[in-house]
C-alpha cells in the first residue's frame, strides 16, 4: 500500500511500447546526472538532486503526506521500465499557509462560461500507455505515526500497462505494547484501479496469538481490518482518519490476540485462549473530546489467575457490557453497566482534576441469584447455601483530589475524610439463610468442634476446640487477652453484628492516603469465620464469602462463644494457632499468666505473626516495638479494660520475651 505512492513517477506518458529503445538511453542519462525527471522522456514528474529522490503521493492532497527515498535507480528494458529504490520512507509535509483566494477571470466571449466549469475527465494514475512498470524497494520501507512504526520488507509495485496496480511485500508493526508479524508475503491490488484505495491480504500473527487470516483496506481516510481465526470467528475494526473507530466481532476467539489481552488488563495472569468475544462498539472523536459507545461487547471463557481476586484460577462465563464512556483530555464520564450470570451492577463515574465521583449500584436480584453469580473459585464454600430474599446494593464515592494530594503530602498526620463514601448492602436486613452448605455444621460451634486446618508446612490437622483439647483456653481463663485482642483489633465486638462500620469508613480513607492497604477494618468475628472455615487466603473471592460466613456465626453463636473460638484459632506464628501456643513459645508461659504488657505484645502480634515473629527471635525488641505496646496499655485504660495501678505497672514491667534462637 506504501507503494501506491511510486506511481508518481508515471506521469502523462508521451511513449508507447514501441518506443521503449528510443527512451533507454534518455532513462540512463537522468538517473546518471540526477536532474529533474521529467525532462528526460515525461515518463515521471520528480525531482532528483544530490539529498536523493522526493516525490509526490498520491495521498498527498487530502492527507499531507509525500515519500521520500535515499537512491533511485531508473531503467528501460525489453520489458518496461523499472524503477529501484532504496531507502524508502512515509514522511508527513508540515502544514502549509492558507492561501489567499485567487479571482477568477471574466468568462470571454470566445469561451461560453459552461465550458469554464465543466469537469475535465480525470485519467487513471495507472494508465502508462502500455508500458509496463516495476518498482523495487531494497531493504525495508518505513511508515511511522501517532506512536507505530509499520515496515514493509522488500515491496514491489507492478503496474501492467493497462491501468491496473498490485503490489507485494512482507508486513510488520510496531509500538504501543503491540507487535504485528506478517507470516508470509502480503499480497496488495489497487481498488477498481483507485490509486487511492487498496487491499491487501494474507496471514499474520498479533502479539505471538495463533494464524489470523487478515484483510487490510487502505484508504486516505481510513484503514479496516478483518481478521477470521481458524473456527470462523470475526474481527473488523475499521479507523476513521480524525474521527474514530468501529469494531465488531462475532465468535471472535481472543486468543488470536495473543499476550495484547493480558498485558492491556495488567500483571493479573489472565488467560485469553480459550476465550471468544462478540462486540458491536464505537469511538468517536470530535476535536478534543473522545466517546467510546459500546452497544454490546460479551468475553466468555476468561481464566483470570490472580491470588488477588482468588486463592484458585476463576473463570467467567460471559462477561457482557455495554454504556458510555467520555474523554476530553481532562475530564472523564462514563455510564457502564456490567453483567455476569444474574448479577448486573450499573457504573457511573466522573472524573477532573478537582474531583471523582463513583457511583456503582447492583440491580435488585434474588438473593440465591448473588451467590449463583459468583464465578468458580469465589464461592467454594457457600455453593451449598440456600437463601430466600430480594437485594440491591449501592455504594458512592466523591473525592476530593486536592485534599488528597494535600493529605498524601503529609503522610505521618492522621487521614481525614476527603469527601463521602456511602455503602449500602442490606444482606442482614433482607436476605434469609434457609439452610447452611453443609461443610459449615453451626449447630457444632456450641459444644465440642473439630476444627481441621492447614499448618505453615502445608500438612492437614484436627484440632478440638473443647474443654480438654491441646492447647485450648477457656475466656475465662484469659480474660486479660480478650480484652487487649478488642482493644487493638475490635473495640466495637460486643456491640456490632459483625462488621464494624465506621472502622471500614476509617480503614478507608487510612488507605487511601497512603496510596497502599495498611489497615484492615476486619472484625473479630470476620477473623473467626475466615480462620475456621476459609484458612489465611484473603483474596477479593475470600472477602465476599467471609460476609456471608460472618453474618451466619453472629446469627447462630453467642458472643463469647466467638470470642473463645477466635482466641484458639488464631494464626500467631509459623505452625502457632492459638494463644495458649503462643504464649508457651514466646514466654514459656500459660497464656493465663501472662502479665498485661505480655498479653498486649500477643495481641499486637495478629496484623503480621509470621514477621514478627522472626523479627523478636532473639527475645529483643527495639524502641519503637516498646514506645507502641505502652500505646496499647494506655487505650486498655482509657477502654476500662485495666486499672490505673495496672497501667502503671505495665509501663513499667519488661516485656520478658524468650530467646528463640537455635542453641
Amino acid at each position: 500500500m506504501l507503494l501506491a505512492g511510486a506511481v508518481a513517477l508515471i506521469g502523462p506518458a508521451r511513449a508507447e511500447w514501441s518506443a521503449l529503445e528510443g527512451l533507454r538511453e534518455g532513462m540512463s542519462r537522468c538517473g546518471k546526472d540526477r536532474t529533474d525527471v521529467s525532462l528526460c522522456g515525461g515518463l515521471a514528474r520528480a525531482d532528483i538532486d544530490i539529498d536523493g529522490l522526493r516525490l509526490s503521493h498520491p495521498w498527498h492532497e487530502r492527507a499531507g503526506m509525500h515519500l521520500e527515498a535515499d537512491e533511485v535507480t531508473v531503467s528501460v528494458d525489453l520489458d518496461g521500465v523499472v524503477v529501484d529504490a532504496e531507502g524508502l520512507r512515509l514522511a508527513r509535509l508540515p502544514a502549509a499557509p492558507t492561501a489567499e483566494p485567487v479571482a477568477q477571470p471574466e468568462p470571454s466571449d470566445e469561451a461560453p462560461a459552461a465550458a469554464s466549469t465543466a469537469p475535465a475527465a480525470r485519467r487513471s494514475v495507472f494508465d502508462t500507455h502500455g508500458v509496463p512498470v516495476h518498482v523495487r524497494v531494497h531493504g525495508p520501507a518505513t511508515i511511522s505515526h501517532a506512536g507505530l512504526t509499520a515496515t514493509l520488507d522488500a515491496p514491489e509495485l507492478l503496474l501492467d500497462g493497462r491501468g491496473n496496480a498490485r503490489a507485494r511485500f512482507g508486513l510488520s508493526a510496531e509500538g504501543r505494547g503491540l507487535h504485528v508479524e506478517g507470516l508470509e508475503p502480503f499480497e496488495a491490488r489497487a481498488v477498481d484501479g483507485d490509486p487511492r484505495r487498496w487491499q491487501a491480504t494474507g496471514p499474520l500473527s498479533v502479539a505471538g496469538g495463533y494464524p489470523l487470516s487478515t484483510t487490510l483496506t487502505v484508504s486516505p481516510d481510513s484503514v479496516e481490518a478483518h481478521f477470521l481465526d481458524d473456527g470462523g470467528g470475526q474481527l473488523e475494526v475499521a479507523m476513521r482518519a480524525g474521527l474514530g473507530a468501529d469494531i465488531r466481532a462475532q465468535g471472535f476467539a481472543l486468543g488470536g490476540l495473543g499476550r495484547m489481552g493480558a498485558r492491556t488488563l495488567g500483571q493479573a495472569g489472565v488467560d485469553l485462549a480459550g476465550a471468544v468475544m462478540d462486540a458491536d462498539l464505537r469511538i468517536e472523536e470530535h476535536g478534543p473530546l473522545r466517546t467510546a459507545h459500546v452497544e454490546h461487547l460479551s468475553v466468555g471463557g476468561v481464566v483470570v489467575d490472580h491470588r488477588k481476586l482468588a486463592r484458585t484460577a476463576t473463570t467467567f462465563d460471559e462477561l457482557q457490557l455495554h454504556g458510555d464512556i467520555n474523554w476530553d483530555g481532562e475530564a472523564l464520564d462514563t455510564e457502564l453497566w456490567l453483567a455476569h450470570r444474574q448479577a448486573e451492577l450499573s457504573l457511573s463515574v466522573h472524573f477532573d482534576p478537582q474531583v471523582l465521583d463513583l457511583e456503582a449500584s447492583l440491580a435488585p436480584l434474588p438473593c440465591q441469584a448473588l451467590i449463583g453469580s459468583l464465578p468458580e473459585g469465589m464461592n467454594d464454600m457457600v455453593t451449598g447455601t440456600t437463601l430466600e430474599g430480594q437485594l440491591d446494593a449501592h455504594a458512592r464515592l466523591v473525592l476530593d483530589r486536592q485534599a488528597l494530594a494535600e493529605a498524601r503530602a503529609t503522610p505521618d498526620e492522621p487521614a481525614e475524610a476527603m469527601g463521602e463514601l456511602a455503602l449500602h448492602f442490606p444482606f442482614l436486613e433482607r436476605c434469609t439463610v434457609v439452610s447452611d452448605d453443609p461443610r459449615l455444621d453451626l449447630t457444632a460451634l456450641s459444644g465440642p468442634y473439630r476444627h481441621r486446618l492447614v499448618d505453615h508446612n502445608g500438612r492437614h490437622q484436627v484440632r478440638l476446640l473443647a474443654r480438654g483439647g491441646p492447647g485450648y483456653v477457656s475466656l475465662a481463663e484469659v480474660p486479660l487477652i480478650a480484652r487487649a485482642f478488642v482493644t487493638l483489633e475490635d473495640r466495637r465486638f460486643w456491640h456490632h453484628d459483625g462488621f464494624d462500620r465506621e472502622q471500614i469508613e476509617h480503614a478507608f480513607w487510612h488507605n487511601l492516603v497512603k496510596g497502599r492497604v495498611s489497615r484492615g477494618a476486619s472484625t473479630i468475628s470476620q477473623q473467626a469465620a475466615r480462620n475456621l472455615w476459609l484458612g489465611v487466603d484473603r483474596s477479593w473471592g475470600r472477602k465476599l464469602q467471609e460476609a456471608l460466613l460472618t453474618s451466619r456465626l453472629e446469627a447462630t453463636t453467642a458472643k463469647p462463644r466467638i470470642m473463645e473460638l477466635y482466641l484458639n484459632v488464631i494464626e500467631l506464628g509459623p505452625g502457632t494457632h492459638g494463644v495458649e501456643e503462643a504464649a508457651q513459645l514466646y514466654f514459656g508461659k500459660s497464656a493465663s499468666k501472662l502479665s498485661v504488657l505480655q498479653s498486649i505484645h500477643i495481641a499486637a502480634l495478629a496484623p503480621a505473626p509470621n514477621r514478627f515473629a522472626n523479627d523478636f527471635v532473639s527475645g529483643h525488641v527495639d524502641r519503637e516495638w516498646k514506645a507502641t505496646l505502652r500505646d496499647h496499655v494506655r487505650r486498655m485504660h482509657r477502654a476500662g479494660f485495666i486499672t490505673r495501678g495496672q497501667m502503671d505497672r505495665a509501663l513499667r514491667a519488661d516485656l520478658g520475651l524468650l530467646d528463640r534462637r537455635p542453641k
